[in-house]
């Protein structure tokens, strides 16, 4: 995902979400290891001595893995949500899903004028942000199991949705009425 903006005092944040949906695939409903590995870039840059920023998240949903996230700034702040302020940063964290239940993770861009709290009284001030986020997910080495594997998809219905039979059953009716205002025509 890449995301650039342009930050002008006094609005403050806008962001861009991306969700992903993934699911382990197998015999069995075992707890699998992955790994999630993220490759993240973010710049900034202000003109007036603005306070331009941009956070980028990458969140895996991964039971026992942490969230990933850097920022920049273009004044001199040392944390930022609790993420570090760098201008790349390249980890992988490893945690686990229940093999046959999907799971919705995401990554996310906000940038703006940061923190909220900074005065907006200052001289009028613009600058522009700029991140991107490369993540990918796959088993961590020690699973050895047989059978098994990752099915993604970046839709907004986890892997294998079957439509409800309900739905099934209108989309029936239409066809049907169709069908017979079509034979009507004839």
């Amino acid at each position: 995902m890449s995301y650039s903006g342009t930050a002008v005092s006094p609005t403050l944040q806008t962001s861009g979400i991306v969700n992903f949906w993934f699911e382990v695939v197998g015999p069995g409903n075992v707890e699998v290891p992955l790994d999630f590995a993220v490759s993240e870039a973010v710049s900034a840059s202000a003109t007036n001595d603005g306070n331009v920023g941009v956070l980028a998240i990458a969140d895996p949903s991964l039971n026992g893995a942490p969230v990933s996230g850097i920022c920049a700034y273009t004044t001199n702040v040392t944390t930022c949500e609790g993420y570090p302020v760098l201008s790349s940063l390249e980890e992988t964290v490893s945690g686990t899903v229940t093999a046959n239940v999907p799971t919705q993770g995401y990554i996310q861009v906000v940038g703006g004028i940061f923190p909220p709290g900074y005065p907006q009284n200052l001289l009028p001030y613009s600058g522009s942000y700029s991140a991107s986020i490369d993540p990918s997910i796959t088993f961590d080495p020690s699973f050895t199991l047989p059978g098994y594997s990752l099915v993604f998809s970046a839709d907004a219905v986890p892997p294998g949705t079957a439509p409800e039979p309900a739905t099934l059953a209108l989309l029936g009716v239409a066809l049907a009425g169709l069908r017979f205002s079509r034979r009507r025509l004839n």
